[in-house]
């Protein structure tokens, strides 16, 4: 193909892209609507290759000059027969496209011009049409969005509602550059049939619509199926182009349909923009055509998709694409989406379901996750993500002393990683250092302000401290952030049955179940609130139900043990309290607990033995003391009785001071 110099074509007909992106925002600004319409040329930057030079490295083989990704290379006679085969199809000579090969070898060139694609790709694959896919599939599924997609996610997303691309590909650029820079997931017109949806115009997420299908809806890909459209197709296109105006970028016409559909319809386009790479010179004369006949038909000069999409994105919405809003965020949502799975692999541990199969897969993760960690460690140094799960790894055991070196470590790797500082604040919280656990919190909140998982963390240490405003500030605001955080409706619940206010505890906790119904701690809490309330047989439901869901769960046989000896039922009571310390043997509460079961049951010795227990697990509380007083008392042992309530008043009067 001959290039054409610009001063064979008017000159008033070639914008640069500065020019066309000035009239672009004006249009915009005065209502009027643009679509995209793709090429293979807007994909060369991400990493695919153009029509043309596809086309030379399948003459390559077919030509059996070499391999082609590791499939043997055509016999000759292989080739030229199966071109004679498809003669019907072929609207050429095979040996003319022959020669242009044999001349962009020589010249050095690893394109043709890209008219013969989809004829050589049924030449390439002939007979072998599975392995035509798999390499289409290949080539495009290892891509990844170049700088140019960025801005077309954020046209596609703007306030002008500009939201259609039209393309000829089967790659996944563009609905994968919306879900990496915006968040939005598009509606992909994958197929022929899907074309109708088009016309709804109440659709304001962005369309993608594939004319030659989607790479996993057996694309159009041979020349029978490109030398036209279908009736639904042009259908819905004579409707695009007259509520849009189209801006064509890499696209030189290659198939045999969507291009014949431009020039038999040109009448119907009042308007279009066609962008051009100046180092290729104009596109062919049929585009030339087009343009020339058009009023208002304009050529566009680029350097490249990435460039005119760069262009238009600096002039039009440069804080969107900038590299420190981009890098900001993507950092966050990267961060945003590790802690989801951190979270969600957390509560999977945590969760400890009936199943003993989950908690055998449990286990089994976490003791290859500590392996591969191990593995690591020799070999590279470890990231902050490696100690924050190491941190969850060992939370999850209840060694916290260990858990907040781990996130230490990974705070000092990246002082900016929020997620760091929430499992700073969540292991302190648990070894009881609620005011430590409110300086990480703060931290956390600090670099992400918008940390649900933070304000959740720091309500829990307020209502720890008796802080419960605070607390319900801070529950407050996880809510507005996520109207769905079972973890706030939880902690809040806690604070409200906390400060006796038991109805809005309890709607708080049937929120979180209505979100969860497998919630154990939801469960637990509105028991707790029945037992205040003084229906014990409600409560002892909400703890059988925690505890079915988490055969392990202390809390739930403690909290159950207290509404049985409530009811006086203490052999209930006793066994529940037992099973308590059977998985937590140092459960100071549950000693104490028991005690007094076994007191109201007459059997002072135990009674007193278990005091003894929660006495050498925790010797400053007075409570434990005065308990085993009154039971020395009923044994008659008033020496004892007096040297306990003397120690428990010089525990009080130290707490006093």
């Amino acid at each position: 193909m001959a290039e054409t110099k610009e001063k064979e074509f008017p000159r008033k007909r070639i914008l640069s892209a500065g020019k066309f992106t000035e009239i672009y925002k004006e249009g915009c600004i005065n209502g009027q609507r643009y679509c995209f319409i793709l090429g293979s040329g807007a994909s060369v930057e991400s990493g695919i290759p153009m029509g043309g030079t596809l086309e030379y490295r399948w003459m390559n083989c077919l030509m059996g000059e070499e391999s082609d990704r590791e499939t043997p290379a055509k016999d000759r006679g292989e080739t030229l027969e199966c071109a004679e085969n498809l003669s019907d199809e072929l609207q050429y000579d095979f040996n003319e496209v022959v020669e242009e090969w044999k001349k962009a070898r020589k010249a050095g060139r690893n394109t043709l011009p890209s008219e013969y694609y989809f004829d050589i790709y049924k030449l390439r694959f002939y007979g072998d049409e599975l392995n035509g896919d798999r390499y289409l599939e290949n080539i495009m599924e290892s891509a990844e969005p170049s700088f140019g997609y960025h801005t077309l996610a954020q046209l596609l997303t703007d306030e002008y509602n500009n939201n259609l691309v039209i393309t000829t590909n089967f790659d996944s650029l563009a609905e994968d550059a919306l879900f990496l820079y915006t968040g939005k997931k598009p509606l992909i017109i994958n197929h022929e049939f899907e074309a109708g949806f088009i016309r709804d115009q109440s659709i304001r997420r962005p369309i993608i619509a594939k004319l030659h299908r989607g790479l996993f809806f057996k694309p159009f890909n041979n020349p029978a199926d490109t030398t036209g459209l279908s009736g639904d197709w042009e259908d819905i296109l004579r409707q695009i182009f007259y509520r849009y105006i189209p801006v064509v970028i890499g696209y030189g016409g290659g198939d045999r349909s969507f291009m014949e559909f431009l020039l038999r319809e040109q009448n119907l386009i009042p308007k279009i923009y066609w962008c051009y790479v100046n180092r290729y010179g104009l596109p062919d004369e049929r585009i030339r055509d087009l343009i020339r006949k058009k009023n208002e038909g304009f050529f566009v000069r680029t350097d490249g998709f990435d460039h005119i999409m760069l262009t238009m994105g600096g002039k039009m919405f440069f804080s969107k694409i900038s590299t420190n809003a981009t890098e900001t965020y993507l950092r966050k949502r990267t961060e945003e989406r590790i802690s989801r799975y951190n979270e969600q692999y957390q509560k999977l541990s945590e969760a400890k379901a009936d199943s003993k199969e989950l908690k055998s897969e449990v286990k089994e993760f976490s003791k290859n996750e500590e392996k591969d960690r191990e593995e690591r460690k020799k070999n590279t140094s470890l990231t902050e993500w490696d100690y924050i799960r190491e941190g969850n790894a060992y939370s999850n055991n209840k060694e916290y002393e260990k858990a907040l070196e781990a996130y230490k470590r990974a705070a000092g790797i990246n002082s900016s990683q929020a997620g760091a500082y929430l499992g700073c604040g969540n292991a302190h919280q648990r070894m009881g250092e609620y005011e430590k656990a409110l300086e990480a919190y703060a931290k956390a909140l600090e670099l992400d302000p918008e940390y649900v998982y933070a304000y959740n963390g720091r309500g829990n240490a307020y209502k720890a401290l008796g802080e419960y405003e605070k607390a319900m500030s801070d529950y407050d605001r996880a809510l507005e952030l996520d109207p769905e955080s079972v973890y706030a409706y939880n902690g809040r619940g806690n604070a409200y049955k906390a400060l006796g206010e038991y109805e809005k505890a309890m709607s708080d906790y049937d929120r979180a179940l209505e979100l969860d119904p497998e919630h154990v701690y939801a469960y637990n809490g509105r028991g707790n609130t029945y037992q205040a309330l003084g229906e014990y047989e409600k409560a002892v439901s909400d703890y059988d139900k925690a505890i079915g869901l988490d055969p392990e769960y202390v809390i739930g046989y403690y909290n159950r043990g207290n509404a049985y000896q409530a009811m006086g039922k203490y052999e209930e009571a006793l066994a529940d309290y037992s099973k308590a310390l059977e998985l937590d043997p140092k459960y100071e509460y549950a000693y104490n607990n028991r005690g007094n079961t076994y007191d109201s049951m007459g059997d002072y010795e135990k009674a007193i033995a278990d005091y003894t227990q929660a006495i050498q697990i925790n010797p400053g509380e007075a409570l434990y003391y005065q308990n085993r007083a009154k039971t020395y008392r009923k044994l008659g042992d008033a020496e004892k009785a007096e040297a306990d309530e003397q120690k428990a008043k010089e525990i009080k009067e130290l707490e006093q001071k």
